[in-house]
């Protein structure tokens, strides 16, 4: 038994490694962005924190989100809202940003405030799309 201590420690270390990472990863990144659900009232605090010069809505349909590729400024909110019984959960490619599951009549907003290319999809399925900001 003694001989396996060095191996199970190392095996803990990775674990503990391994969770710690995971806790990061799935941390908020970014105070920019609220979900509202209808059932409860709107927390815009965080996203206007920044000041926002516009605004631009991203609804997924039963004919799949319109539009579904968007050209917007830096400082634009965007507001991205569930018109379907269908679960949604809008998710940037990169890990800029991830929405709480969305249920029909909910939202969730995101100042985008850096230009660039922004790709997202669903992580609970459903369509995605395009944000670039200018």
């Amino acid at each position: 038994m003694k001989k396996y201590m060095p191996l199970i420690a190392i095996f803990v270390g990775v674990f503990l490694i391994i969770l710690s990472i995971g806790f990061i990863v799935s941390s908020p990144k970014d105070e920019t962005s609220s979900t509202t659900s209808s059932n409860e009232s709107s927390n815009t605090e965080a996203s206007q924190s920044k000041t926002v010069k516009a605004e631009e809505t991203m609804t997924l349909a039963a004919e799949g989100v319109t539009p579904s590729e968007l050209k917007i400024k830096k400082d634009t909110k965007v507001i991205f809202k569930n018109e379907t019984e269908n679960q949604w959960q809008p998710h940037d490619n990169n890990n800029l940003y991830q929405s709480e599951v969305l249920e029909k009549g909910d939202t969730y907003e995101y100042v985008f405030d850096a230009a660039g290319e922004y790709s997202f999809h669903s992580h609970v399925g459903g369509p995605g799309g395009v944000i670039t900001v200018e």
